[in-house]
């Protein structure tokens, strides 16, 4: 867990497919946030985002998650528990 806190504030809150491993399972209430391809960004937990792409992706052929982050408020709460 410390270890992905630390990687978080180091990348500034970006989740790469990585660290998504361990956040799933380490941290699934967590919230994070999708950047999408075609729609705005949504707001899912760590435990759910896997799901989440899949149904859009499934439901919608021009629809893919461009990235996967932390919220800077998150970030600046994570960098003050540390």
């Amino acid at each position: 867990m410390k270890q992905i806190i630390k990687y978080l504030i180091d990348n500034d809150g970006m989740i790469t497919q990585d660290i998504f491993q361990g956040l799933e399972t380490q941290c699934p209430s967590m919230p994070v946030v999708v950047k999408w391809a075609c729609q705005t960004r949504s707001v899912h937990l760590a435990g759910n985002v896997r799901q989440v792409i899949r149904n859009e992706e499934k439901n919608n052929l021009n629809e893919y998650a461009r990235e996967i982050f932390i919220s800077a408020n998150q970030l600046d709460t994570l960098r003050a528990a540390i």
